[in-house]
Parts: C-alpha cells; sequence; structure tokens
C-alpha cells in the first residue's frame, strides 16, 4: 500500500476552520433544543420558564463547540482503518467521556439559571448522562466520520498538487532535453558551414556567417528556460539562420512571411521553425541554381494558430515518407509538440501543389500573460 502523503493537522480543511464557523455548524442542534424547550415549556405541568430551557438547551450543544478540536484530534491519532475494533472501543469511551462533559455542562447551566439546587448537581449530571449518551455517541460519529472525509478530500487534493508538480518537472525536462539536442546539432551545422567558408578564403563571409551566429546564440542563451516565444521572435531567428545559409550557398535565400498583428504575437515553441527551415535548405534549395524562396503564412482561427512553410525547392524525394521518419528535425519538432499540447497540435509534411514541399504546424493560441 503506498504510504499516504504527509498531511499536518493545521493543514486541513475542518483543522483550520474558525471558532465562527463551529459556532454556525452547532446551532444547528442548539436551535432544534431551543425550539423544543420553547414547547415543554409551555406544557401546563412544567414550572421552568421556558428561557430557562432555552439556556439549558444552548448549552447542552454549544459545549461541543469546545469538543470539536479535540475529537478532531482523536481522529487523527487513531483513525479506524488502521485498527478497527481496538480504535473503536477507545472511540466509544472517548464519546462517553465527552457525553460525560456535556451532561455536567447541562448540569452546571441548569442549577445556574436556578432551574434545580445545587445540592442536586451530581444526581442531575448522572441523569443528563444516561439521557445525552445515545445522542453523544451519534454526534462524536458524526464528527469523527467528518474529519476523516475532510482529511480524506485534503489528501486527495494534495495528491493531485503533487502529480501536477510531478507532470510540470517531467514536462520541464523533456522540453530542456529536446532543445539540448536541438542547439547543439543547428550549432554543428552551422560551424561546420563557416568552416567551409574560411576553408575557401572567403573571410568576409565567414566573418558576417560568424555575427549572424552569434545573434543566434545571444538569443538562445538570453531565454534558455523559455519554451514558448512570440512568433515575432521565430521569424527574427529564421532570418539570421537563413542569412547564414545564404553565405553557405552564395545565393539568396528569401523569407517572405505572411501573418497579421494577432498571429505575430501568438506564443510559439521556441526554436520550432528553424529546423523545419533547415530541412527546406537541405533537402529542396539546396540543389537549385537560382535562388529559392520560403514562404511562412500564419493564420489564428478558431482559437488555432495554422502555420504553414512553403519552398519552391526540388520537392519530396520519392521515399520522404521514410526520411521523415527518421529524420531528426522533424522528430523533434512533433516530439516537442506533444509536450506542450499534446493532441491538440500537429505537424504534417506534404509536396507542395506546384512544387517544392509543405510544412503545416496547427497548434492553440496562447499569448504572452500580461
Amino acid at each position: 500500500m503506498a504510504t499516504p502523503l504527509p498531511l499536518r493537522f493545521e493543514e486541513t480543511p475542518i483543522a483550520g476552520a474558525r471558532l465562527r464557523t463551529r459556532l454556525l455548524v452547532w446551532s444547528a442542534p442548539a436551535l432544534l433544543g431551543v425550539l423544543y424547550a420553547q414547547r415543554m415549556g409551555a406544557h401546563p405541568d412544567n414550572d421552568v420558564p421556558a428561557w430557562k430551557l432555552a439556556v439549558i438547551a444552548l448549552a447542552t450543544w454549544y459545549v461541543w463547540v469546545a469538543f470539536t478540536p479535540f475529537v478532531e484530534r482523536l481522529a487523527d491519532r487513531w483513525p479506524l482503518r488502521a485498527a478497527p475494533v481496538r480504535h473503536a472501543v477507545f472511540h466509544l469511551a472517548a464519546a462517553a467521556f465527552c457525553t460525560l462533559l456535556q451532561a455536567l455542562a447541562t448540569a452546571l447551566s441548569t442549577a445556574v439559571v436556578g432551574a434545580a439546587s445545587w445540592a442536586l448537581l451530581p444526581g442531575i449530571v448522572g441523569d443528563w448522562f444516561w439521557v445525552l449518551l445515545p445522542a453523544g455517541v451519534v454526534v462524536y460519529a458524526a464528527v469523527h466520520v467528518a474529519r476523516q472525509a475532510a482529511v480524506a478530500r485534503a489528501r486527495l487534493e494534495q495528491r493531485e498538487r503533487h502529480t501536477e508538480r510531478l507532470a510540470l518537472a517531467l514536462r520541464e525536462s523533456q522540453l530542456t532535453a529536446l532543445r539540448a539536442q536541438l542547439q547543439p546539432h543547428f550549432l554543428f551545422n552551422s560551424l561546420t558551414a563557416i568552416t567551409a567558408l574560411v576553408r575557401d578564403g572567403d573571410t568576409t563571409r565567414a566573418a558576417s556567417a560568424l555575427e549572424q551566429l552569434s545573434a543566434l546564440l545571444r538569443d538562445a542563451l538570453r531565454a534558455t528556460d523559455v519554451h514558448e516565444v512570440p512568433l515575432r521572435d521565430e521569424v527574427e531567428r529564421l532570418t539570421h539562420y537563413l542569412r547564414i545559409e545564404e553565405l553557405r550557398l552564395g545565393r539568396a535565400l528569401a523569407l517572405t512571411v505572411q501573418c497579421d498583428a494577432e498571429a505575430e504575437a501568438a506564443l510559439v515553441p521556441a526554436w520550432i521553425l528553424q529546423p523545419l527551415v533547415e530541412n527546406a535548405v537541405r533537402h529542396g534549395l539546396r540543389h537549385r541554381a537560382a535562388a529559392g524562396t520560403i514562404v511562412l503564412t500564419a493564420r489564428v482561427y478558431d482559437a488555432t494558430l495554422t502555420l504553414t512553410l512553403t519552398d519552391d525547392g526540388a520537392g519530396l524525394a520519392p521515399d520522404w515518407e521514410r526520411r521523415a521518419a527518421l529524420g531528426h528535425g522533424l522528430a523533434n519538432s512533433r516530439a516537442r509538440l506533444d509536450v506542450l499540447h499534446g493532441a491538440a497540435a500537429s505537424l504534417v509534411l506534404a509536396p507542395a501543389r506546384s512544387t517544392g514541399a509543405c510544412v503545416t504546424l496547427v497548434i492553440p493560441v496562447r499569448h504572452v500573460e500580461g
């Protein structure tokens, strides 16, 4: 059996209730007692005024306001589930003790209001004890059950919060691990491209590529714990990346962005578009002799952000589905979408209508809070 989570007494719902809450709870039986006292006071054979009977009734039941914390602590200390028979006997004795104190409070109130002589107090206590014992056991049991139910509910809520914290920690670690895979991969490819420029003696282009790479790394290091960024930030990263690829390939790579202000402000997973554009350059645009174009379209509709990346490259290879399944970029992107959004997000690669390839990414719309 799993060990229950530690739960301090003062953290549970009933134990933390204020005095006025207990007074309100015990006002129900006290009010019934007052109504009964009024009825008894109107009886012809009764010689005790109704107001005295009402005071006695209030004392009889409001005394449980003081007993309630005591019963709750006993319920915590000796729960029935731990040792049903032995603890049941203990709680019966505790219920009898509470009833005895209740009888004492009733007898004292009787003497105080002058409804009986102080000399008769011991006998009155005994009489009230046997009268109140059945109800006292039932009331004690009700407090005990209510306490156990409150503790069970509190433990359930605590487990749910604990589970949520674990899920959040797992989600954060998964996203961090996926980004840790992605950024070194991109850095390696970029440095390889810059190394090729240096070997070719093209120091001007190599220096420009290093500046673009520096801007990307500065951005990545500035927010290593941020898993979602506005789309406009992702577009800026793509611009830096494509400048590096232009210098490496020696031809222009144009990025056309078609989106409105709402889509620009929507949050997307950080670095989600870079590996998709990298695939477009590597498998589609790299073999073109002329300049290549990538079109990014972003639309918000019905609480959904749809991103479409289309290139005019060579298109998908005959075995593109197998390559896509084995590739790093798509697998990483899909894994991150699954962690962030689950089944609410999707990423689909397909041939473009005319030439090239098209990647469609669908995620729920979210914006920066505040």
